[in-house]
This record gives structure tokens, C-alpha cells and sequence, in this order.
């Protein structure tokens, strides 16, 4: 995985995932980080901060301590050809939420986003391909 500052300040984001909160901030940010761990490994994939202009992190204040963030948004960003990085982004999110039935991840491109479940039907398998097509992804 390359530096996340220094590449993805000048690339294009080509996905953004979200992760509910569900009101628990501390588990949406541990789920994040696992995410981010999955994947780690995908040859050419870039996860970094927003692109330029993207409004920062909700901050959520505590009764004690500083802020929380409470935004456990991640950005990729592609090194390689956007086509098939997608589809293995796609496909590690897929199997990463299928190791809990109760994860819930949206995917984000420009003004189209698809939820992705911990166990999709076939209807949403289509809906997941169609927003593949749909983003030239």
C-alpha cells in the first residue's frame, strides 16, 4: 500500500466507503480499521484522507476528553486500472462483511452508492454489479 499523504493528495478517489456508526463510535472506528486491514493487501489500491475540499470527520464531544471522530469514512484511491481495482475492492468488502451477517457497508462513487450486507441475495448481487457498470468501474 503506498503513503497515503503523499499519493492520494494528487489522485483521484475512485470509491468511498461508509461505515454506520450505529451510535457506537468506538465500534464503527474498530470496524474501519479492519477494514482498512483487509485491504491493505490489494496490489495498487491507495487508502488515504478525503480528496482536497471534503469536509473533515464528524467530531462527536464526549463528557470528557477531547472530540471524538466520528466518521469512519474510507477513501481509496487507484494506482492501477480503476476497472479492476473496483471489482477487488468490491469483492474484499464483500467478504469482509460476510464475516458478520449484521455489517453493513455503502459504497460511494460521485452520486451513486450501493449497500453492500453481510449476506447479499441475489437482487442485491445485481444491484452491486449494476453499480459497478454504472461507474465505469
Amino acid at each position: 500500500m503506498a503513503d497515503a499523504f503523499s499519493t492520494a493528495s494528487s489522485a483521484q478517489p475512485i470509491l468511498k466507503i461508509e461505515i454506520p456508526d450505529d451510535g457506537d463510535v468506538f465500534r464503527s472506528e474498530r470496524l474501519a480499521r479492519s477494514l482498512r486491514a483487509d485491504l491493505a493487501p490489494v496490489p495498487g489500491l491507495i487508502l488515504g484522507p478525503g480528496p482536497a475540499g471534503t469536509p473533515p470527520a464528524q467530531a462527536k464531544a464526549q463528557t470528557k476528553g477531547p472530540a471524538v471522530p466520528t466518521d469512519p469514512t474510507l477513501w481509496i484511491f487507484s494506482a492501477t486500472a480503476v476497472g479492476t481495482l473496483s471489482r477487488m475492492v468490491v469483492d474484499v468488502v464483500k467478504a469482509w462483511c460476510a464475516r458478520d451477517r449484521h455489517r453493513t457497508v455503502r459504497l460511494v462513487n460521485g452520486e451513486k452508492s450501493v449497500e453492500v450486507t453481510g449476506r447479499p441475495d441475489a437482487a442485491q448481487e445485481r444491484i452491486i454489479e449494476n453499480f459497478l457498470r454504472d461507474t465505469g468501474s
